[in-house]
């Protein structure tokens, strides 16, 4: 048997060599540093000594900044959204900006200060910005996947533990309600001065369609996911009738007492924790620490079982299978789907001491991550998709997927995933 990840048969394709001028549809970087040369005039802070270009998000364009003060070197970072229109966007500029800023009370998250504000395009660079601090410390996924001969497996212990140490923190930061955090318009639409201001937020719906204002989970998760089902049952077609079977699978989970007194908690989380937006630094003892974490865009207050998804992320290089030409992304955004991948011996030990942190941190982990939390994030999946009917091709598939599966797990309770989320490849490409 040989348990092998295929790192020399797919190399990737790294999305940063393509140019992101012609992506977006942008200004070509070397005369757009000009105009963020005057921005930065304009508003206060002084010619830059350095502006580069930083690898951005689908979202945002990102320039990054040194400014010379006497001998110290600060570094900022500006963040312009890459479409941008008065209607839509002005008000998520101050809402993102406002929430990052009410984040700085949790001194352990290490958010980034925002220094200077523009909504309007009233500026050098006629858009909206946001101007920050730049975090310290290199992104995860380069120390573990872009160096890797450079960390041996004593020190990559280190950053499993320090990373683990932050989540089990964020998982303690309890909040009132539950919902999408959302700012409540305390912070300036436009300032170069945002020391003054005090951020408030308040909890809005997680729907992303803004008729649908009723928060879910304010009753016991149980309820609240039955009510919300049944709520939009006028919306099931003959094309997702499997939304009845649904139902029926929630009652099963209720029977089964897959739901906690524990689930009426709600914890702050960051939807999009991954390896590329978590930085780690050595601290001045030597050890590894997470030096901060960016894109805290869409924060969320929510019933702990569902931030429980496993963390492939930290354990497979995620970019190595998206961007490489004929290999799809194994898990397309749902980290509860069943995963076929190969499963070396590092893999499978940097997996095993994580789980191993985070479960003598919390002895419910375990079950939250890779028993009854699975399923339960699996069906929140499709009542999210659902609630104006399932139409896509390939959620119709998916769903058919997990009613099978909840069928084959309910004839054999436990023998299906728990905590066997991985297929190990034999020679002969078969699985254990």
């Amino acid at each position: 048997m040989k348990i092998l990840f295929p790192t020399t048969l797919l190399q990737p394709t790294n999305p940063s060599t393509i140019s992101s001028t012609y992506m977006y549809e942008q200004e070509p970087f070397d005369t757009y540093r000009t105009k963020v040369n005057q921005l930065c005039i304009d508003i206060g802070f002084g010619e830059p000594s350095t502006i580069e270009h930083v690898d951005g998000g689908n979202y945002n364009r990102v320039i990054g900044l040194s400014f010379q003060i006497d001998s110290e070197i600060q570094r900022r970072n500006l963040r312009i959204p890459r479409k941008w229109d008065a209607w839509s966007k002005q008000t998520d500029i101050q809402n993102q900006a406002e929430i990052i800023m009410w984040l700085q009370r949790f001194a352990f998250l290490r958010v980034p200060k925002v220094l200077a504000i523009d909504t309007t395009a009233e500026n050098s660079l006629k858009s909206p910005f946001v101007l920050q601090e730049r975090v310290q410390g290199i992104p995860l996924d380069d120390l573990f996947f872009e160096i890797p001969a450079q960390l041996p497996m004593s020190k990559r212990f280190e950053v499993v533990k320090a990373v683990a140490k932050f989540i089990i923190k964020l998982e303690r930061t309890a909040l009132d309600k539950p919902g999408k955090l959302v700012g409540t318009h305390t912070v300036p639409w436009t300032s170069t001065s945002m020391a003054s201001s005090t951020p408030r937020i308040g909890f809005d719906s997680f729907a992303q369609n803004f008729t649908e204002s009723a928060t879910p989970f304010e009753e016991d998760l149980a309820s609240s996911l039955f009510n919300l089902m049944t709520a939009h049952h006028d919306f099931r077609t003959e094309v997702n009738a499997n939304w009845d079977m649904l139902l029926v699978i929630l009652r099963e989970m209720d029977e089964r007492q897959f739901f906690k007194s524990s689930d009426s908690t709600n914890v702050l989380w960051h939807w999009d924790l991954q390896t590329r937006h978590i930085f780690v630094k050595k601290s001045e003892s030597g050890q590894w620490e997470v030096s901060g974490v960016i894109d805290w865009d869409d924060v969320t207050s929510m019933p702990l079982v569902l931030t429980r998804a496993p963390r492939y992320w930290f354990w497979f290089y995620e970019e190595f299978f998206e961007y490489a030409s004929y290999f799809t992304h194994p898990w397309d955004g749902d980290y509860d789907a069943p995963v076929d991948l190969p499963l070396n011996k590092d893999v499978t030990i940097v997996k095993e001491y994580f789980d191993r942190i985070m479960q003598e941190a919390d002895p419910t982990y375990m079950d939250d991550t890779y028993g009854r939390g699975h399923w339960i994030r699996r069906l929140i999946r499709f009542i999210r998709l659902g609630r104006f009917g399932l139409d896509n091709p390939w959620d119709i598939e998916r769903l058919d997927q997990f009613i099978n599966d909840w069928d084959d797990y309910t004839g054999a309770l436990g023998s299906i995933y728990g905590e066997y989320m991985y297929h190990i490849l034999l020679d002969d490409g078969t699985h254990l």
